[in-house]
């Protein structure tokens, strides 16, 4: 019999992550780690990433994939998905044209299209983290008056059309649902309505309710997402870092199905918190940080067999201390087997810096060897190509 070559035209096997006990592993159950890097600028009033006015959107991603990062974490605000499902965006004034000739002319969601484009090229993933329901200032929770809808429905609506955009596309793994839900009042004051709430009631301002609603409706148009959870800082008016506990979690979960769900708290040190904190005070240690901080306030999630944690957040400048705060940072991602995505890539980011220069161009090298012990990311093992197949009969 001759032989016969039969093309099959499509994907072999998504690359859909889900979650097995406290572990994030791939189709075929196999344990992975997201070793990923923010990059912001869909968020703020520019609405497209920051640096494509100087460097190429290209050489980035690439280079990004090169030094072993494996995974975007992309903020973006609620207002701006709200405009490229409605077809409103101004087209993008801040693209060099030397760097980027093939960017002229277009507007973000078309940008964040041909950035997706790249990372599927270069073995990448990415999940969309909703930073803030409109540029400008941290909401406390996912509610915005000024958008049409009973709150919070504007926001539910651009998660199910980020959703349904993007169903049929493994490059976006995942939503984080709402960055650094927080109290307006110092913790220790009464919590009023305009504060965020972790509890088991459906108050609007509860966000354990609002979480779970966005993941249900969520995973009912692709079960296949990974649901990145925050939690408030203020939880029993201990704390007070936004984003910097999951202790709540602790006592109640989200109504949502464990083989999706992924916590992620934010950790800074020096420079972003400042040495109010005890566990920042001068000659601190990995063994003191472990004691007085992560265990307690959010490692204890992944440790008690809770769920897997992703350190949504995380990085700083190198002076003085800090820098030895970094290095026990890494070292624990590494160890405890942690996924994270640092923040961030950004020169232009306050307080942290970021693994580009201000020339966008040139990579720190300084941070890059402190982060190191976190680039121990696994994806996915096998490297075929996954478009044609050829089997012969």
């Amino acid at each position: 019999m001759q032989g016969l070559i039969l093309l099959l035209a499509g994907v072999l096997s998504a690359d859909w992550l889900h979650v097995d006990g406290t572990a994030i592993v791939n189709e075929a159950g196999e344990e992975v780690f997201l070793t990923g890097l923010n990059w912001f600028g869909f968020e703020t009033d520019i609405r497209v990433i920051h640096g494509l006015w100087q460097s190429s959107l290209h050489t980035i991603v690439k280079e990004a994939a090169a030094h072993g990062f494996n995974v975007w974490r992309i903020p973006v605000s609620a207002d701006t998905l709200g405009q490229w499902r409605d077809g409103e965006e101004p087209l993008d004034t801040w693209i060099d044209p030397t760097a980027n000739p093939d960017l002229q002319g277009l507007g973000g969601f078309e940008i964040f299209n041909i950035f997706l484009d790249d990372c599927r090229a270069n073995g990448m993933k990415v999940f969309v983290d909703i930073h803030n329901m409109e540029p400008g200032p941290q909401n406390p929770f996912p509610y915005e008056p000024d958008h049409p809808g009973d709150p919070p429905e504007y926001y539910y609506g651009v998660l199910e059309w980020l959703t349904k955009q993007y169903l049929d596309d493994d490059v976006i793994i995942g939503i984080d649902l709402f960055n650094e839900p927080h109290s307006v009042h110092d913790c220790g004051d009464p919590q009023t309505e305009e504060d965020c709430l972790w509890d088991d009631s459906e108050k609007v301002n509860n966000f354990r309710y609002v979480a779970s609603e966005a993941g249900k409706r969520i995973l009912a148009i692709n079960p296949n997402l990974l649901i990145i959870i925050e939690l408030p800082g203020c939880y029993h008016g201990g704390f007070g870092w936004w984003g910097g506990t999951l202790q709540g979690v602790g006592d109640v979960l989200a109504d949502l199905p464990a083989t999706n769900v992924v916590y992620s708290p934010h950790e800074y040190g020096l420079g972003v918190w400042n040495s109010d904190a005890e566990w920042l005070k001068p000659g601190f240690t990995y063994d003191s940080l472990m004691e007085k901080h992560w265990l307690p306030h959010w490692l204890f999630v992944k440790k008690d067999g809770i769920a897997p944690v992703l350190i949504g957040e995380w990085g700083g400048t190198t002076e003085g201390e800090n820098a030895n705060w970094i290095g026990f940072v890494a070292d624990l991602i590494g160890k405890e087997g942690l996924s994270h995505t640092y923040w961030d890539l950004n020169p232009d980011s306050s307080g942290t810096g970021g693994l580009l220069l201000d020339d966008w161009a040139t990579w720190d090298e300084e941070k890059l060897g402190l982060i190191a012990p976190s680039l121990t990311g696994k994806l996915w093992p096998t490297k075929e190509p996954r478009g044609k197949v050829v089997k012969k009969a």
